[in-house]
């Protein structure tokens, strides 16, 4: 590689040199003759104009760079090998390129290679040689079209370095104002825009070369996509690549993916299976089956694909958060699932998702991890990634449960005018905004999305909640009696617990609550609001016999861990 160098740096100082000799000698003749100097000089800028010899549709065709069009571009100068002048054998040389390196699905028929060694110093080979070699270079010396595109094919063949990204946006800006078209030039700056995480930017480039079908630019159109969250549009495109290339690892890896984040669990499963059949030791794909198995609640053939993975890395990230989940979610072990995710924590100290997985485990079990609180956690990420939405709704429903109102208000206003709002965002901002008094901007959420599906029994408490919160007693007693009528039992519950908001009467709220219960035993807010009952009638003992089920629910709250603390004292002090 230094010899090459060094070759080129004397072959381009030979160059450079017979360029000037004529008008420095011209100049010695006649200081006063500047025009002519001007006029001498450009005849010898034999670069620009290389490639005039060969038709301008033939130069249109590569310029423009799809695989169609190269091929065309071929056909119109092929010949045989010994009639090619210099000009076309590096043209030729180009669209072996451009195949090589970006279109590497595509073919040319009948297609011969031809030997440009002759031509290292041609300033559109070089480029092209140190491309394949994954270097970025920019000693051509010209400005056309293809001194432009050429180095940034390094953009297709290699990605180990980044240390000229900067120098390829600028050429690749100047190719597309001289080519707007261009498939190639929109292709390889969107490439270059998802190197440099621009995914928005990377769409709009790959849209303009799509119109080539080529399988490279779907891909990495679908990549963005799917990279921007626009599932359902990233789907539409992989779906159609894995039915052309079914056995694509890539392809598979990327349907795989999309389908899980689209919900699509037996879709994700059967690709994350198609992706072990041809990488079994594939221990990221391993965890996601785990993963994707979880989420359909089959937790038995998780945990033994978990217990088959600890065997050979007991301290994967991954692992650890999958564990911790499974922990708690079906072995209902929170003290277990607390344990691993601080040994997650222990191991990877710094990195926001672990934190993240922390944080939804002391949100979910009001607990610690740590000895810090899910708000403390939340913190701590938001640091780190400001606008991360996880993180932000955990802090909501950390100061819901602290019952800081007015601090949830902001940021839980901020999520529910986002993009990316979902029901449960809706129905948290509802109970803030009834917390805070703000009862008409409750009113106007829910009527909408009631509305939207009357049916759903998410949307059909939130409602009854509010119909009750704004004192709406017709309505709310209408819905009630629908729901006890034909309801399930935790309709029924929830329906109880409401009227126990309407009725006036002690004995009938009382009445009401126990209804709640015989539905659904396990209904926390009907225990709780026993709880507060017979606290202010100082009836201790039914309080805490109450609480105590609610505590054991919630065996982490610290708050109610608290209460129940106190009710102990209380009970040793009457006892005395």
């Amino acid at each position: 590689m230094e010899r090459w160098r060094a070759f080129r740096k004397v072959a381009a100082a030979i160059m450079f040199f017979s360029i000037i000799q004529a008008p420095l000698s011209a100049k010695k003749k006649n200081e006063k003759s500047a025009p002519k100097v001007v006029t001498l000089a450009l005849p010898e800028r034999k670069n620009v104009s290389f490639f005039g010899s060969i038709d301008s549709r033939v130069m249109s065709l590569v310029e423009y760079g799809s695989p169609e069009s190269l091929r065309e571009a071929y056909s119109l100068i092929r010949r045989n090998n010994s009639a090619y002048s210099d000009a076309e054998r590096v043209l030729i040389y180009i669209i072996e390129a451009f195949f090589e390196l970006c279109w590497q699905r595509e073919r040319i028929p009948g297609f011969a290679s031809v030997n440009v060694d002759d031509l290292k110093a041609n300033p559109y080979v070089g480029p092209v040689m140190f491309a394949y070699d994954g270097v970025y270079d920019t000693s051509a010396g010209v400005s056309d079209f293809f001194s432009f595109i050429l180095p940034s094919l390094v953009l297709a063949g290699s990605s180990s370095r980044d240390d000229y990204y900067a120098d390829a946006e600028s050429a690749l800006s100047a190719a597309l104002e001289k080519s707007p078209g261009s498939v190639i030039a929109n292709y390889l700056y969107g490439v270059l825009c998802r190197r440099t995480g621009r995914d928005e930017d990377a769409v709009a480039f790959f849209r303009k070369a799509e119109k080539a079908g080529t399988f490279e630019v779907s891909f990495a159109l679908a990549s963005s996509l799917y990279g921007l969250g626009r599932y359902d549009e990233a789907w539409k495109i992989s779906s159609a690549l894995v039915s052309s290339e079914p056995y694509d690892r890539n392809v598979l890896k990327l349907c795989a993916e999309n389908s899980f984040a689209l919900g699509n669990l037996d879709d994700a499963e059967e690709f994350v299976a198609k992706v072990l059949q041809q990488e079994p030791d594939n221990a990221s794909y391993m965890l996601f089956r785990a993963r994707i198995l979880m989420e359909k609640g089959d937790n038995i053939r998780a945990a033994s694909i978990l217990d088959v993975y600890a065997r050979t890395d007991s301290k994967s990230r991954d692992y650890l958060l999958l564990r911790s989940k499974i922990q708690k979610d079906w072995n209902r072990n929170v003290r277990a699932a607390t344990t691993t995710i601080e040994t997650a924590l222990a191991l990877y100290p710094d990195d926001p998702e672990v934190m993240l997985a922390a944080a939804r485990l002391a949100s979910d079990t009001g607990g610690r991890v740590l000895g810090l609180s899910a708000g403390d956690l939340a913190a701590m990420i938001l640091s780190m990634r400001p606008d991360d939405p996880d993180a932000r709704r955990i802090q909501v429903g950390d100061f819901v449960q602290r019952r800081m109102w007015s601090d949830a208000y902001p940021l839980s206003a901020a999520i529910v005018s986002g993009e990316k709002c979902g029901k449960a965002d809706v129905f948290a901002h509802i109970k803030i905004c009834l917390a805070l008094g703000k009862s008409d901007e409750a009113w106007n959420l829910v009527t909408e999305i009631y509305g939207e599906n009357p049916s759903d029994e998410d949307n059909i408490q939130s409602y009854l909640t509010v119909l009750v919160a704004m004192s709406k007693r017709a309505e709310a007693t209408e819905l009630i009696g629908k729901l006890l009528a034909s309801g399930s039992p935790k309709m029924k519950s929830f329906a109880y617990y409401q009227k126990s908001f309407i009725d006036k009467a002690e004995d009938q709220i009382l009445n009401d609550l126990r209804l709640s219960l015989t539905s659904n035993p396990r209904n926390k807010d009907s225990l709780f609001k026993l709880y507060q009952i017979y606290y202010r009638k100082k009836e201790f003992r039914k309080a805490q016999y109450y609480l105590k089920q609610v505590v054991a629910l919630s065996p982490t709250d610290e708050e109610l861990l608290s209460l129940n603390a106190s009710l102990d004292l209380l009970l040793k002090g009457d006892s005395k």
